[in-house]
């Protein structure tokens, strides 16, 4: 239900988009991020974005649709991920998640002088994992003994990342920073997690320069 409102809503504002006459601009966004998977991982772990923007102005100069296509990188530590008390062992997974994500935000801009400007952005995003990696450590508390098995991050994770995003960004002429913080929604479907939601809370941090 939650992605069915998300792909409604974009519909509706690509719709809008169709009427407007104003001219597109586009831009690059690179930056860093800390990112969280509930009830997998207790704690944030960084990672990084690359991509690129659409502007496209709705209603004069001051709101926006902005949308785009970025490479996001999101990292996952796991203690006791799986814990087999009857052996007692214990396992410790680290995974390297690769999505690409297309936002689907509405920008609000305040003028603060001919150079400075706030924009004001919220919506959804919706993302796909296309790589990772994961490493996954076993160690008898017993005996001492322990081995390492590799894998694939998305044979234990789904692959569809969906949610939705809050930020604010300052312009100074054409270059902008950006900070926000996105809640994704996953429905595991593998072995590990099956049929849980799992909840990814991300915060970002982006400078960026408009075309």
């Amino acid at each position: 239900m939650k992605l069915k409102n998300i792909i409604l809503t974009g519909i509706i504002l690509l719709l809008v988009v169709g009427t407007a006459s104003a001219q597109i601009s586009w831009g690059v966004r690179t930056g860093m991020n800390i990112s969280k998977f509930s009830p997998i991982s207790e704690s944030f772990k960084p990672g990084f974005q690359v991509g690129g923007i659409l502007d496209i102005p709705i209603v004069d100069q001051k709101l926006f649709l902005q949308t785009g296509l970025y490479c996001i990188n999101k990292n996952l530590f796991a203690l006791d991920f799986m814990k087999y008390s009857y052996y007692n062992i214990v396992e410790k997974d680290n995974m390297a998640a690769f999505y690409a994500s297309i936002p689907l935000l509405l920008s609000y801009r305040i003028s603060i002088n001919s150079d400075w400007n706030i924009g004001i952005n919220t919506g959804g995003y919706f993302a796909y994992g296309f790589a990772g990696k994961s490493l996954s450590k076993f160690s008898n508390r017993e005996t001492g003994n322990h081995y390492e098995i590799d894998g694939k991050t998305f044979n234990l994770l789904g692959n569809i990342d969906a949610g939705f995003e809050l930020g604010v960004t300052l312009f100074y002429k054409k270059v902008s920073f950006t900070i926000s913080s996105d809640w994704g929604w996953m429905t595991n479907t593998t072995q590990w997690l099956v049929g849980r939601d799992i909840t990814i809370s991300s915060f970002l941090m982006s400078m960026g320069y408009n075309f």
